[in-house]
């Protein structure tokens, strides 16, 4: 008898909590570089960002990480100081509401961007945006793709 109330004193005490699980609501697809704590170590922390925006801008992006998967892209040889550009392409949307995205590039790493949508735009790009005072890059985009090496985090170039 005591050791039946023993069981039942012990299976009473006991809780079950739910076992929490991963977040797999939200495919590996849709994860994207949210700030620059997304990035890999050793990697810059870059972001576009769209002046006066007056319409929707969509951007191709190749040789940069966005934490998102895509379809190759290259190789493109845009010439120095430029290394060869490929990667997994990226489509980043920029507007308004939402003027500005991160991404993450290696130190000495180039890339490529290319507006595949909207009017002819200024940007800026920063790659060391985690910093108080960033240095930003402006440019005009329109229909020809763009390639920039980065140096270091402190210094962006165009091809």
């Amino acid at each position: 008898m005591a050791c039946l109330t023993s069981i039942f004193l012990f299976a009473s005490c006991e809780k079950n909590e739910p076992q929490m699980k991963a977040d797999t609501i939200l495919p590996i697809t849709s994860r994207t570089v949210e700030d620059c704590d997304d990035c890999p170590i050793d990697n810059c922390c870059c972001v576009v960002e769209v002046l006066d925006p007056n319409d929707t801008y969509t951007f191709q992006l190749c040789g940069v990480y966005t934490g998102m998967f895509g379809s190759t892209c290259g190789p493109f040889t845009p010439g120095s100081p430029c290394g060869t550009v490929s990667g997994i392409s990226t489509s980043i949307t920029l507007s308004s509401a939402v003027p500005r995205a991160f991404f993450c590039i290696a130190t000495g790493g180039s890339f490529r961007i290319l507006k595949t949508m909207g009017n002819g735009v200024t940007l800026r790009i920063s790659c060391n945006a985690d910093e108080t005072n960033p240095d930003w890059f402006p440019f005009n985009i329109g229909d020809t793709p763009l390639y920039y090496y980065v140096q270091d985090c402190d210094d962006l170039d165009g091809c």
